[in-house]
């Protein structure tokens, strides 16, 4: 027990000498990848009646960035809220009547393509490591709003332009093939969110952070962002 307790001290007074954030209002930004996972059939963007599509799944990444800002109302406890964009994922798809899996298409192509944003609101717990670095855990809610669109388009080419007399929702279910036909989805709703990450105290009241976050986001089966983030302290 003697030799626990001599192990321990020296623990306990780093800890307790560590360099805690104070308490009080912080602000930060950040950039990072987003990585989003779904079917097209998920998502509402399966093409038009009398058309298909060799593969539904969707797999994709995007660039992310946010603006927040907090309270840490305790040593080791904050309060946060933060604007996420998550990007705007997207690919391209071969018809059943292109070339097999792997081949590049030939003639038409069903472009899919997302975007996902929302608010962010967190509760965030905090540990010193040494004089400088903390590691915490956030958990929260996720206000979000999605948008997603599909449109035919000949491979290699722009979309083209919509018919004259064709209404915006996209290709009726009688004229499948017109090219450049789009369908469009909107969706929105508040689910769970949580992360973890590092951070590094560069001065006083400017520190640098890692982290990664999940999102439980409707239709989506898979949403997630790794994102680095400088923070100012007041």
């Amino acid at each position: 027990m003697r030799h626990f307790s001599t192990l321990l001290l020296p623990a306990l007074l780093l800890v307790s000498t560590s360099a805690v954030a104070d308490r009080g209002f912080y602000i930060g930004t950040g950039i990072g990848g987003s990585h989003v996972e779904s079917t097209v059939a998920e998502l509402g963007l399966q093409p038009p009646a009398g058309e298909s599509i060799q593969s539904s799944d969707f797999s994709e990444t995007g660039f992310a960035w946010k603006v927040f800002g907090g309270y840490r109302f305790l040593d080791f406890i904050a309060a946060e809220v933060a604007w996420i964009d998550l990007g705007e994922p997207d690919t391209s798809l071969c018809f059943t009547t292109s070339p097999p899996a792997g081949v590049e298409c030939e003639s038409r192509e069903w472009d899919v393509k997302t975007k996902l944003d929302g608010v962010n609101l967190d509760l965030v717990g905090s540990w010193p490591i040494g004089e400088k670095w903390e590691v915490f855990a956030k958990l929260g809610l996720f206000l979000w709003d999605a948008e997603g669109s599909g449109t035919q388009r000949a491979a290699g080419a722009a979309p083209p332009p919509l018919p004259p007399g064709l209404p915006p929702g996209g290709c009726p279910p009688f004229r499948p093939q017109i090219p450049g036909c789009e369908v469009k989805v909107k969706d929105d709703g508040e689910d769970l969110s949580a992360g973890f990450g590092a951070a590094v105290e560069v001065s006083e009241h400017f520190s640098l952070r890692g982290e990664f976050q999940w999102f439980n986001v409707g239709a989506f089966d898979t949403v997630w962002a790794i994102t680095a983030s400088a923070i100012l302290a007041f």
